[in-house]
């Protein structure tokens, strides 16, 4: 090695020192900083923050809770305000009369009384973030669009409040004088609000339209849904097995004596496809926490239910295969293309609702308009993964032999075809369109509801068919989210799970496990759980208090 190579590498070890000496005075900071009864310390990023300890968190709430505390403090401080709505799928503005800002700047020094409050100047954190008080004494100097939020986070110093959460307060500009023009012709009238550039709704608002608005509420076309918006309610759908129930297993194992699994797949009957980890516990916190809009859930099960669901909560609807299968005599049956086919027939169920396995995630606050046109069209999520154009074999894994299934189906009925398999996300469902489909192919139907196991004769009806035979139809169309996939055979380490710590922003992602391996186990179901009681620490209201997740641990929990 030379002089300057060895130089080079003694400073890149001593730079390696200092960062981790760095980060474990950052954690001893955070750990001894004092903070309010009530408040824990954490980080925005790198940045030191003061945030308030909540025990319950979703962001629909959270967001509803911060906005009447703006709106309160630009009251008390005497601020014209109107609450507008926002772009589709987005939360409303707020808007305020610029022209007192010294009344503006009073009543965010009222919100900075609770050191929690940040005001957000750009679209994510850490950049540009200042308190409230920092705001306040330079207001002229900041953007006419600000976003203000407390940052809350749980026991465990996990925050909570993503950008979603802010409150955007915009202060629009008055007109003063006739010889403003106004950009799309003639000139503005004296009074006049004008918006700062970027306003979904309005570029600005005479004095009658303002006044109309703040008299009026929602009784004026201003104020009515975009034609864009979904307004109806919308369900949730979860298929859940309880892989360890003894009477469950009885019921399988001799099904499979019976010679019923005769030439499936090896990954059909591979227990790593009934496992559960608590993984809905967790997919149920996420629901809560990120999709509150969400109606009912209807949890569709094999007899079994979870012993942590508190089955009494008025939005949970536990099902039985028995009241939704056609034909009760073909069950039991092991097999998700099975169940899927029948999920449309759940009594009460929505005519629009999302299908959810237990292994898929939100990481973010969603809208239902990422889903769903408001037209009554369903979304799909092409897969980047493409069908080869061999037929169907038992060499093919489940999934595979039914997309090509699909593809055949497809084919004979449209003269189209069709290359791509669809992302693991919640899966967009038009029960119209489902009923639609069983009329036109009921011996597809009944055949795929009989499929004790996963074999090469199945279809996808729920998680593939639906979407493309709905998009044939002009009831369905490509949607865009940020998704991600990890398949845990791959798990090696916690830090294959903490870079969705590192990573955030993710609308969905799923953690998948889909046949025995030499990576699945005990270590790989561990390192699970850890990360998914890191990511979602706080119970839901689905919950019942009997059974508590097991308390978190510091150890091999991954890291933010």
């Amino acid at each position: 090695m030379s002089f300057a190579a060895g130089v080079c590498h003694t400073l890149s070890r001593v730079w390696a020192r200092t960062c981790r000496a760095r980060a474990r005075w950052y954690r001893l900071v955070d750990r001894h900083r004092s903070a309010p009864e009530g408040f824990l310390p954490v980080r925005l990023g790198s940045v030191p923050h003061t945030a308030r300890g909540v025990t319950h968190y979703d962001s629909c709430s959270a967001f509803d809770d911060a906005l009447g505390q703006v709106r309160a403090a630009l009251d008390d401080a005497g601020v014209r305000q109107l609450e507008l709505p926002g772009e589709v799928g987005a939360r409303p503005v707020l808007v305020a009369d610029g022209s007192r800002p010294d009344k503006i700047a009073g009543a965010l020094q009222t919100l900075a009384q609770d050191p929690a409050w940040i005001a957000i100047v750009d679209d994510r954190w850490p950049i540009r973030h200042l308190s409230l008080h920092d705001l306040a004494k330079s207001l002229g100097e900041l953007p006419r669009r600000v976003h203000l939020t407390p940052v809350l986070a749980a026991p465990t110093g996990r925050v909570l409040t993503t950008t979603a959460d802010a409150v955007t307060l915009e202060m629009w500009q008055m007109v003063s004088d006739t010889a403003t023009p106004r950009f799309d012709g003639g000139m503005h009238e004296p009074g006049t609000l004008v918006a700062p550039p970027g306003n979904a709704k309005y570029d600005y608002l005479t004095p009658s339209a303002w006044a109309e608005l703040d008299a009026n509420g929602d009784d004026v076309p201003g104020r009515l849904p975009h034609l864009l918006s979904v307004t109806e309610p919308i369900d949730a759908v979860y298929t859940w097995v309880d892989g360890k129930d003894p009477e469950w297993i009885r019921r399988r194992d001799e099904a499979i004596g019976r010679g019923d699994a005769a030439g499936v797949h090896e990954t059909a009957i591979a227990s790593a496809r009934f496992t559960d980890r608590d993984e809905l516990r967790y997919s149920l916190r996420s629901l809560e926490m990120y999709a509150n809009w969400i109606n009912r859930i209807h949890i569709v099960t094999d007899g079994q239910v979870p012993d942590w669901l508190d089955t009494d909560h008025p939005r949970i609807n536990l099902v039985d295969h028995r009241d939704i299968f056609s034909d009760p005599a073909v069950l039991p049956v092991f097999n998700s293309h099975a169940i899927e086919s029948q999920l449309h027939h759940i009594h009460g169920l929505t005519n629009r609702y999302l299908y959810f396995n237990d292994d898929v995630f939100f990481g973010r606050p969603v809208a239902p308009e990422l889903f769903f046109g408001g037209n009554g069209t369903t979304k799909f999520f092409p897969s980047s993964l493409v069908l080869e154009p061999d037929a169907p074999s038992e060499r093919d894994m489940p999934v595979l032999a039914a997309a090509k299934n699909n593809r055949a189906l497809l084919e004979q009925t449209f003269g189209r075809t069709v290359t791509h398999k669809f992302a693991h996300t919640p899966h967009p469902q038009s029960k119209p369109m489902l009923l639609r489909l069983e009329e036109s192919f009921p011996d597809v139907f009944a055949n795929v509801a009989a499929s004790r196991f996963r074999s090469p004769q199945d279809v996808s009806i729920a998680s593939s068919l639906h979407h493309y035979y709905a998009y044939a139809m002009g009831r369905a169309v490509p949607g865009a989210l940020r998704f991600t996939y990890r398949n845990l055979e791959e798990v090696r380490s916690p830090r294959d799970f903490a870079r969705l710590f590192d990573e955030p922003g993710y609308d969905v992602f799923c953690l998948n496990d889909t046949h025995d391996g030499p990576g699945i186990g005990d270590r790989v179901s561990r390192l699970l759980v850890q990360f998914l009681q890191s990511y979602y620490p706080l119970p839901s209201s689905f919950e019942n208090s009997v059974h508590a997740a097991p308390a978190l641990t510091t150890e091999g929990t991954a890291p933010r």
